[in-house]
């Protein structure tokens, strides 16, 4: 099989080797070349050696991603947009699921590390400073989803969780409900405690009492089922449950369906995170929403600076949270 060369792609398509070569490493390119070098590559089928261009650039053009879990709705919506991202920019990347395992996570990122990755984005679960490392080691980009992990160096892309979580409780006290339930993860949870820390916030500023809301805190779905059958048949019952994360919102509504409570008929509910799976409910929900694709956006735009200026200085980013309105929250205004 003949072999495919830059020289015949150039000149098929009547521009020099230069330009070629140019568009192959992702460089600007005027959009008459760009054009004819595409066509040029479509009709010879046209294949890059990237091991010849990695030894040459000392860069693979592939981004390493590490996720908890492949089956987690939020990651896998960020991931999804960063692939599509990368790929405009000439990237491929690499997805390892670690499963919030961390000697899992370390036998991951030896792999990782091994296909030579340009940079690599974590979304930590269960990890600490000393995980990381063998990345420090590798002198890699790295940038950190959803947390910061204290004594890392890392630049990190996170939600302002407790914006979101006050975010939340002062819109459902805004709607005038006075007794709340909130469903919500263990303090030990970085995203959690501070969804926490900003709901405890907003009824502080209202001088909500003790005994007017109720924190319910969850760890898997039997403990979800029986504790939302608890709020529901206390004396004093809420008008509104918040979910602070996908997980638990989605328990929580199968809980509900199970004690055949109606939303919003008998209790008011406020959702966390946009994600597809809630288009199957009877009720459109309320949903406090991540920016999932500000997120990828701003996490593949840091990562690409990066590569190209090691140098530049770290950066934290907080982004805010957007409220989608449906219509599972009664309105006692």
């Amino acid at each position: 099989m003949e072999q495919i060369t830059i020289k015949k792609v150039a000149e098929l398509a009547n521009v020099s080797k230069t330009t070629v070569s140019k568009y192959l490493n992702g460089g600007n390119v005027k959009n008459e070349y760009r054009e004819k070098v595409e066509s040029a590559l479509k009709v010879l089928n046209y294949r890059p050696n990237y091991i010849a261009r990695a030894l040459k650039t000392n860069r693979t053009y592939t981004i390493g991603v590490l996720i908890p879990f492949i089956n987690d709705r939020y990651s896998t919506q960020i991931v999804a947009e960063m692939e599509s991202l990368f790929q405009d920019n000439g990237y491929g990347m690499l997805i390892c699921g670690y499963e919030g395992n961390s000697k899992r996570f370390g036998s991951k990122m030896s792999f990782l590390l091994s296909k030579m990755i340009d940079a690599v984005v974590v979304f930590p679960s269960g990890l600490c400073k000393e995980d990381f490392d063998e990345i420090k080691n590798a002198q890699i980009p790295i940038c950190i989803i959803d947390r910061e992990i204290e004594g890392v160096e890392a630049d990190v892309v996170m939600t302002d969780n407790e914006y979101a979580g006050y975010f939340g409780a002062k819109y459902i006290m805004d709607l005038g409900h006075a007794r709340m339930a909130f469903i919500t993860g263990y303090n030990s949870s970085y995203t959690s405690s501070r969804r926490n820390a900003g709901i405890l916030k907003a009824l502080n500023e209202r001088g909500i009492k003790e005994e007017n809301y109720i924190f319910e805190y969850c760890y898997n779905s039997d403990d979800i089922f029986e504790q939302v059958k608890a709020v529901i048949e206390s004396p004093k019952k809420p008008t509104v449950l918040f979910s602070t994360n996908f997980y638990l919102t989605n328990k929580t509504i199968n809980a509900l369906n199970r004690l055949n409570i109606r939303v919003p008929e008998d209790i008011s509910l406020l959702a966390f995170d946009n994600v597809d799976t809630y288009s199957v409910y009877t009720t459109r929900l309320t949903i406090v929403s991540q920016l999932a694709k500000d997120i990828s956006r701003e996490a593949v735009n840091i990562i690409l600076g990066r590569i190209a200026d090691p140098e530049c200085e770290k950066k934290l980013v907080k982004m805010s949270i957007e409220l989608i309105e449906g219509e599972s929250i009664k309105n006692f205004v």
